[in-house]
C-alpha cells in the first residue's frame, strides 16, 4: 500500500507588490500554522518517509517548518521544480518517480493543483484545500508508485489549521 498527503503551502505574505510569486515569503499566520500542523501530524502517529516540496519560498518554507515539528531532517526534504503550480499530471509524474521503497510521502504544493490532484485521485469532491491544509489518501491496491492512478485512492482524512484536532 502506498500512503500520500497532499500539503498545501501555509498563509503567504502579500505586503511587498514587488516581489515575484516564487520568492513570496510565509506570513504571520503562515509561520504559526505550520508547525501546528506539522505537530498534528506528529500526534496522529502518521508515519511519512519522504517530504516533498515545491521550490518556491512559500511551500519549502512550509515543508521546513512543519519537517522541524515533526522530527523529520529538513535538510532531507526533496524539492521539485514541477510541484510549482502544478498540474494533475505534474503531480502524478513526481509521484511516478518515486522511489518504490518508501511507503508514503508528503507534497508541498499550491492550488489550485493540489485542490485538484485530491478529487482526481480519491474521487472526493472538496471543493478546495485552505492553506496549510492536509489531505491523506491512501492507495491499499497500489505496491508502486506508478500504479497511483484517477480514483483508485481513499480519503483518509482532511485537515486544516481552523478545524479542532480530536
Amino acid at each position: 500500500m502506498k500512503t500520500i498527503y497532499f500539503n498545501r503551502h501555509a498563509k503567504s505574505d502579500w505586503s511587498n507588490n514587488e516581489l515575484n510569486d516564487f520568492d513570496r515569503p510565509l506570513n504571520e499566520r503562515g509561520l504559526r500554522d505550520a508547525p501546528k500542523m506539522g505537530k498534528r501530524l506528529k500526534a496522529r502517529r502518521e508515519d511519512i518517509d519522504l517530504f516533498v516540496s515545491s521550490p518556491a519560498n512559500r511551500a519549502i518554507s512550509t515543508a521546513r517548518l512543519m519537517a522541524k515539528a515533526y522530527d523529520f531532517p529538513p535538510e532531507k526534504i526533496v524539492e521539485k521544480d514541477r510541484l510549482y503550480l502544478p498540474s494533475v499530471m505534474d503531480f502524478l509524474n513526481s509521484v511516478s518517480e518515486m522511489d518504490n521503497s518508501l511507503r508514503s510521502i508528503i507534497l508541498f504544493a499550491h492550488n489550485p493543483g493540489i485542490t485538484d490532484v485530491v478529487e482526481y485521485l480519491s474521487n472526493e469532491s472538496l471543493g478546495n484545500i485552505p492553506t496549510c491544509g492536509i489531505a491523506k489518501i491512501e492507495f491499499p491496491s497500489a505496491e508502486t508508485w506508478e500504479e497511483i492512478s484517477r480514483g483508485n485512492g481513499t480519503l483518509v482524512f482532511f485537515d486544516y489549521p481552523k478545524k479542532d484536532f480530536e
